[in-house]
């Protein structure tokens, strides 16, 4: 596979081994946290794999969600490696 082609999202078990919580927000829309390891907190609702470097991080729909965050996520979600991903959490304020 070449670095460029994308890949369609997965569902659960996941090829990519990211983290269990990252590998979920690919299949299951819901309230998720992540921190890089530049400090940077990052609230999203999905995920979309890109390749084994790269996820595509989905904002939440509510624009209240949306300024709850140390990094301000375009509509169309910001790309993070994955390499620079310290933790994830699923359900970040609780279920």
């Amino acid at each position: 596979m070449r670095a460029d082609e994308f890949i369609e999202p997965f569902e659960y078990p996941n090829p990519f081994c990211y983290p269990p919580a990252l590998a979920k927000a690919c299949g299951d829309p819901f309230q998720y946290a992540m921190k890089l390891s530049t400090g940077e907190l990052i609230f999203f609702e999905s995920a979309e794999p890109h390749s084994f470097d790269w996820v595509l991080i989905k904002p939440p729909d509510d624009p209240i969600d949306k300024n709850n965050r140390d990094i301000p996520l375009c509509d169309r979600g910001l790309y993070v490696r994955v390499s620079s991903i310290v933790w994830v959490a699923d359900a970040p304020n609780g279920s």
